[in-house]
């Protein structure tokens, strides 16, 4: 009787144990389904990327997905924003990492949370840092810029960024002509041909950046005639400019306040003379190793223009 007793109390517990398992894998069926839905969700309604979605259904349990479909879809139709940049967007890889978010998703309404109509500083490059070369800034993303998000941007930063070209900039120019400064340091692909390309179109610049960058006088004189609202320029370390681009620069570039002409080793008193009788209003001259520049031109200049700050960026000063 024991036996049998022990016998029955066995196939009892092994049913037990098969309805259970059964139990759970219809358990399992359910909450497939259920996440299944709330996958195809989130990918037709939520606008989220495959690698969002797989993030949000691993961290989400079965009872709380319910609550998430709700809190999608009413974020999905609110007029929502998201984040807000400073109006002097400096920090470079928060720029590019934001940027690259809304070029990614351009057709969504995503994008719109991301209000940057007040943007009027913008840092897309990135000087004197090999490892940090912005090679993501393309000439798409100048034309993403250009197509409205940015409305107020007066000022932007490109150095160092050398994946894109002289038709880039053109458009981005002719879509927001109120930019007033642009620059250009060490960017690879600036050179005499560009700027004759583009400098007819930067017609408001006042401040522009061309430090390191391989040009010759023809630029300069591209910009002595396209540019003549300039106020301040930088051509430090560009070291093919000679007197005949600073003679020109001088003579069309009236309302130069500050220049910078350091390491530009074949500049002479020549330079410094015209300067002093085209450029009234010079307030800052970086003249840092340029050697062929005499104490003679320097005293002149000196006295012509009392109201220069700027000498204590020179070498000889």
């Amino acid at each position: 009787m024991k036996r049998s007793s022990s016998s029955s109390l066995s196939k009892s517990a092994s049913s037990s144990s098969h309805e259970e398992e059964h139990h759970q894998h219809k358990q399992q069926i359910v909450h497939d389904q259920q996440k299944n839905n709330f996958i195809e969700y989130l990918l037709g309604h939520g606008e989220f990327s495959t690698d969002v979605v797989d993030q949000l259904t691993g961290m989400v349990s079965l009872d709380q997905m319910s609550a998430v479909i709700s809190t999608c879809q009413e974020l999905n139709n609110a007029d929502l924003t998201l984040y807000v940049p400073p109006n002097e967007w400096n920090d470079g890889d928060d720029v590019r990492n934001i940027i690259t978010i809304m070029t990614a998703t351009p057709t969504t309404k995503w994008i719109g949370r991301i209000d940057t109509s007040k943007v009027t500083k913008m840092k897309l490059g990135e000087k004197w840092n090999t490892d940090a070369r912005p090679t993501v800034v393309t000439d798409a993303w100048l034309r993403f810029i250009a197509s409205g998000k940015f409305p107020s941007l007066t000022s932007l930063d490109l150095s160092s960024c050398n994946n894109i070209t002289e038709t880039g900039i053109t458009e981005l120019v002719r879509g927001y002509p109120q930019i007033t400064t642009l620059d250009f340091a060490e960017c690879d692909w600036i050179n005499d041909a560009s700027l004759n390309a583009f400098s007819s179109e930067f017609t408001q610049l006042i401040a522009l950046n061309l430090s390191g960058c391989d040009i010759t006088d023809a630029s300069i004189h591209a910009l002595s005639t396209g540019c003549k609202q300039l106020t301040t320029l930088d051509l430090d370390f560009c070291h093919k400019i000679t007197d005949v681009g600073i003679i020109a620069l001088s003579n069309g570039c009236e309302q130069l306040t500050s220049l910078n002409i350091s390491n530009c080793n074949n500049i002479t008193d020549a330079s410094v003379v015209a300067l002093s009788n085209g450029c009234t209003q010079l307030t800052s001259l970086d003249i840092f190793r340029c050697d062929k520049i005499t104490d003679t031109s320097l005293d002149a200049l000196r006295q012509s223009h009392p109201q220069i700050k700027g000498w204590q960026y020179s070498s000889r000063f």
